[in-house]
Parts: C-alpha cells; structure tokens; sequence
C-alpha cells in the first residue's frame, strides 16, 4: 500500500512515548512514528559522535544536547516567524536572534527564493516506511520545488539527507535542500539532497526501526 501527502494540524494528534519516540495519529492510519525518530532508532550514529559520548560525562553530554536542542528550537521559531509574515523585517527580531539567522537572512539575499508553508505535517507510507514529520518549509528556488530543512548542529550528515528525502518522497518532490546555518562568512551551507539515495537509507533505518524500535502507543 502507498499513501502519503500533507495533513491538516485539526487532524494531527502528536504523542511521546518511552525513550522520547514520538508519534503522529493520522486519521485513516493509525499511529506513524515521527521520521527523526525512525532515524534515532534505525540509523547508525556517527563515529564521532560515539567518541564524543565515550570522552565525556552523561551528565556533560546531557547538557551539550539540551543546550544545542533550545538553539535549534530558538531559530527555527524565529525562521517559522519571518516566513509567515511573507517579509524579512529584522527589526521584529532581538540582536541575538539576527545573530541567529543571518544565515537565513543572506541565503533569502543570495537566491531569492520562494517560500510557502512553514511547518508542514507530511506523511509517507510505501513499503517498509511509515512515517509522519513536519516540514520546516517548502521552497521554490532556480525552477526547482522541494523541501527545506534548517540545521544548526556542528555539520550535516547521512541522517540529513535520508530526512530530507522522507519528506520529499511524501510531498511528491523531487528535490531536497539542507540548509546548514553556521558561522561560516555567508552564515549558512547550502546542500542540495539526493533523494533517491537519501530514500534509499531511510528505508533502510525503517527496516531496523521496524524491528527493534519501540511500538506505537496503544490509546
């Protein structure tokens, strides 16, 4: 069975459950796992990452990724706050949410992009995926349409791309950017995903979610 597209928020019921998996109820569906928690579960972390876990404390990890989660959650707000007013009027913004999103701010400069929703719920099932996400923004840009995905981490990573190329597989696209905002001098990466390969590896993190992930809440 193949079934995906945009949903509606007034049909969209969100749950967590044990070891922070999230769940999105979809009408007609039943409970999908979120695509970044199919990911945790299904896709191999990156030996970095493992190394940085083993050198330092839980406690000290803990709060590296607390802090990281709040920025990434700051700017994303404060992106999904100038898309939806259809101008970038910085003046609504604090210094330190300028400082956030230059990057944002020189990639609009750069490429004249079109921007549409912010946040929109998606949802892909076709064959072994099942999955539900939002979509930081769908853009148009250089005659292409796709989802745009804003990260703000040390750098960008397998993990990415097979995200991306979830939420293009559900909107139907065929393209797919990440847009990594950092402190580079422009203040921002610009990747185009290929998803083909990016859907290629998150059907593979299903088939190792599907397995060893935690079930669906049971309501």
């Amino acid at each position: 069975m193949k079934s995906k597209g945009i949903l509606t928020d007034d049909l969209l019921e969100v749950k967590e459950s044990s070891g922070g998996a999230r769940w999105y109820n979809v009408e007609g569906h039943g409970w999908l796992p979120s695509v970044t928690t199919v990911l945790d579960y299904g896709f191999p972390k990156n030996y970095w990452l493992m190394e940085w876990f083993k050198k330092n404390t839980k406690e000290f990890c803990d709060e590296q990724r607390r802090e990281a989660a709040e920025r990434g959650s700051r700017i994303h707000a404060v992106a999904e706050r100038l898309l939806n007013t259809g101008t970038f009027n910085t003046k609504i913004l604090n210094p330190l949410e300028r400082v956030d999103v230059r990057g944002l701010i020189q990639f609009k400069e750069d490429y004249n992009p079109k921007f549409g929703q912010a946040e929109v719920p998606v949802f892909v099932i076709e064959g072994c995926v099942e999955a539900a996400g939002r979509v930081d923004v769908r853009v148009e840009f250089e005659s292409k349409v796709g989802p745009l995905d804003f990260k703000t981490g040390k750098g960008l990573y397998a993990s990415h791309e097979a995200q991306l190329a979830c939420y293009a597989k559900a909107l139907g696209d065929e393209h797919a950017w990440l847009l990594h905002l950092n402190e580079t001098k422009k203040g921002y990466t610009l990747k185009a995903v290929d998803v083909e390969k990016g859907w290629r590896l998150f059907e593979a993190a299903a088939v190792m979610f599907n397995e060893l992930g935690p079930k669906p809440p049971s309501d």
